[in-house]
């Protein structure tokens, strides 16, 4: 897979993720948000595991887009 195509992918569950927290209005928007990306963050890692994907591999993967959620959600974590 190209490397835009793993970036428009994450763009797209940020998204959805972003719309999904709105959506919920018992917790607070930055707070489900940031959850959201850890939980997108194991099935990332689940799906790396499953396909066999190289965490090393010249190309973006799965692996790389669990980090890129992982990060994200520590991020809003730290700053909110």
């Amino acid at each position: 897979m190209k490397n835009i195509q793993v970036l428009e992918r994450f763009a797209l569950k940020l998204t959805i993720f972003a719309g999904l927290s709105a959506a919920a209005r018992h917790r607070d928007f930055w707070h489900q948000l940031s959850t959201l990306l850890y939980v997108a963050a194991l099935l990332n890692v689940g799906v790396a595991l499953a396909r066999r994907e190289r965490p090393t591999a010249p190309t973006l993967t799965y692996w790389d887009e669990a980090v890129l959620a992982l990060m994200a959600g520590l991020l809003i974590r730290i700053l909110n």
